[in-house]
């Protein structure tokens, strides 16, 4: 910027990396200045009043602005101009003021005034299109976080699982950051699990794809047909046995390889958005296999009742199980 007067653009653009903590020291320098320059013109930050009484003085303030008499009367037009001016000012200052004087704001709170979330409860399952043409499937029970400076930086946090296909962009990488995990890329397709505690999933279909683990910062480099896997602090790479096992949520397949009965209860819960109990009456090992594509629960349980030998009985969100041997 070269000690021109920043725009109202690239200051808005500065205070987003400031709230991601991801300033150089030179824009911090430049964004020091600025708010000085602001803190000048206006009224004082008042770093005694609590978040609260901060924006109730703020917005007291801008009223007060709106409502002073003024010798002439200016254009309707140009006094909304100037009201809105006044109000973008104390959202900005407001912003600045929790990240370099109060500090008490969490990085949620933060991220979130300054991105899109879009999340999928139980049994439900959303494509998104991104900003840069990317494509994200979000998995049931999952949320991600959409910066709204993605044109700036393409990074995306997730909490759940999703499956992303990336539109290729040479000069700039794709980021997902989940609790654990820093996956970048630049134009490729693969999913991201962290459902559960302690273990995160990265597994690739198609490009390459770089995983860093966040505290020690160790990697591994994926191919199509490989994972990831981040287990009680360790980053491990194995290969993909049954790719559609991995992908075919996304086509709406709900798929197991002889899978114990008595386990199928978490994937049905995430699935279709019900309480599901399993009891199995004999000690006879009973295995589920199948490939079962865009059916409804109870579609689902006829085709389970003709290959394992069960009753079931739907009572509004919950399903009973009851395998009798298998």
């Amino acid at each position: 910027m070269n000690g021109e007067k920043p725009s109202s653009s690239q200051i808005e653009l500065l205070i987003a990396k400031a709230l991601r903590g991801r300033l150089s020291e030179e824009e911090k320098v430049l964004l020091d200045r600025w708010y000085d320059d602001q803190e000048n013109q206006e009224a004082a930050v008042y770093t005694k009043l609590s978040k609260e009484q901060f924006q109730e003085e703020l917005f007291k303030r801008t009223l007060q602005r709106m409502q002073s008499p003024v010798g002439k009367k200016k254009p309707l037009v140009r006094r909304w101009l100037r009201i809105a001016a006044s109000i973008v000012f104390a959202l900005a200052c407001m912003t600045w003021f929790y990240q370099y004087q109060a500090r008490n704001t969490t990085p949620v709170q933060s991220a979130q005034a300054l991105s899109d979330t879009y999340s999928s409860g139980p049994g439900v399952r959303k494509k998104l299109e991104l900003p840069d043409g990317s494509v994200a499937y979000l998995n049931s029970n999952s949320q991600l976080l959409v910066y709204r400076d993605f044109s700036q930086e393409r990074r995306v946090e997730l909490t759940g699982e999703a499956f992303f296909d990336i539109k290729k962009n040479k000069g700039q990488a794709f980021v997902v950051e989940t609790e654990g995990l820093i996956t970048k890329v630049l134009g490729t397709s693969f999913s991201v699990s962290s459902h559960q505690v302690e273990l995160e999933k990265v597994s690739v279909k198609t490009g390459k794809v770089r995983v860093e683990e966040k505290s020690q910062g160790t990697s591994v480099f994926l191919a199509p047909n490989q994972q990831g896997v981040f287990h009680k602090g360790e980053l491990t790479k194995a290969e993909i046995k049954h790719p559609e096992s991995v992908f075919g949520w996304t086509e709406g397949k709900l798929i197991f390889d002889k899978t114990p009965l008595q386990e199928i209860a978490p994937k049905l819960e995430a699935w279709y958005g019900v309480q599901v109990t399993v009891s199995v009456e004999s000690d006879a090992p009973c295995q589920l296999t199948g490939t079962y594509t865009n059916l409804s629960l109870e579609e689902l349980m006829e085709l389970i009742r003709f290959s394992v030998n069960i009753d079931y009985k739907i009572d509004g969100k919950k399903l009973i199980i009851r395998a009798k041997g298998c």
